[in-house]
């Protein structure tokens, strides 16, 4: 995903410096047409400066080039200024005036410009369904609507909990990369695993960090790609990015020879590499590995490496629908 942003924002950068281009010449056409004798000038202008670039060429000094170029320019603005025109409408136009537009800053070593990189996260987050609009956040975290249910074999109550594994995944995408390189979060259908995943993602981005948030579908079907159609892109994506959050595990189809030796491989190679890999299921560590098998179990349930994050109580679209009818 991060190549594909990159060359979006790369492009898009070079419309608006096409479009800044198109401006200037605009703008100088504008005012030479309605200030007499702008034009002269201007032209005047540009020959002192290839004077002065001949000059660094051939060696040959132009004399007193700063004090000429400083007067000439003098005389620019003052007549742009009689003729009711700011005296900088001629200077180059840009958005941004550290990086001019160009994405990067510096000379010999050259870095993103905190525009570019704006642009980039708030591309990312669109990507992931994660807009300022969305609402999903652990500052946006409702704690009331989770129901007072006493969790009988926990001794504590379902919000306590909900809150408590609010608290925990927090932590962890403030500490990371310094954080254990698995998230393994599993309950019943209902109990908020795809919305703390979601605030998780927004956290790590806002953090910058590369995250990559697909379905359990999503990945199975890359990895089919991969294997029928020789399509590694996205397969490759999943295995690269910094933070990859696989959600619905167990959700996807079963394909012979693909489902667990892809997931197998993704698991243990992203740990290998120190990247983060955070999992949401309905399955419970049992049905996992019924499912996929010791090996995959082992290494997201492994407690040195992992943190694990059991969701219980009522499904909450439930308890959510039967209080509106109450209303």
């Amino acid at each position: 995903m991060r190549s594909e942003i990159m060359q979006l924002l790369r492009d898009t950068y070079a419309e608006q410096r096409e479009k800044n281009t198109r401006e200037e010449y605009r703008r100088r056409a504008e005012a030479e047409e309605r200030i007499h004798g702008l034009g002269e000038l201007l032209q005047e202008r540009q020959e002192l400066i290839y004077s002065g670039v001949r000059g660094i060429l051939t060696g040959a000094k132009a004399e007193n080039l700063p004090e000429r170029m400083e007067k000439l320019n003098g005389r620019i603005a003052a007549m742009l200024t009689a003729g009711g025109y700011p005296a900088t409408w001629l200077d180059p136009v840009y958005r941004c005036p550290i990086c001019r537009d160009t994405g990067y800053t510096g000379d010999t070593v050259r870095e993103m410009c905190a525009c570019m990189r704006a642009a980039y996260h708030s591309e990312v987050m669109r990507r992931l369904g994660l807009g300022d609009d969305a609402g999903v956040s652990f500052e946006r975290f409702d704690e009331s609507i989770i129901p007072e249910t006493k969790l009988e074999d926990w001794g504590i109550t379902q919000r306590a909990l909900s809150v408590r594994i609010r608290d925990q995944a927090r932590q962890w995408t403030q500490a990371w990369p310094d954080a254990p390189r698995i998230v393994l979060m599993y309950g019943e259908s209902g109990l908020g695993k795809t919305y703390l995943m979601r605030c998780m993602a927004r956290a790590l981005t806002e953090g910058g960090h590369e995250v990559l948030l697909i379905s359990a579908y999503q990945l199975m079907d890359a990895a089919r790609k991969a294997v029928f159609g020789g399509e590694t892109d996205e397969l490759t994506a999943c295995m690269e990015t910094e933070c990859l959050l696989l959600d619905d595990l167990g959700s996807e189809p079963m394909i012979p020879n693909i489902t667990v030796e892809q997931l197998y491989s993704l698991i243990n190679e992203r740990g290998r590499a120190g990247r983060a890999t955070v999992v949401s299921t309905n399955l419970n560590p049992e049905q996992l590995r019924s499912r996929y098998g010791e090996r995959i179990v082992s290494r997201l349930t492994d407690r040195s490496n992992a943190l694990i994050l059991a969701f219980r109580g009522d499904d909450l679209r439930r308890v959510d629908g039967a209080r509106r009818a109450t209303v």
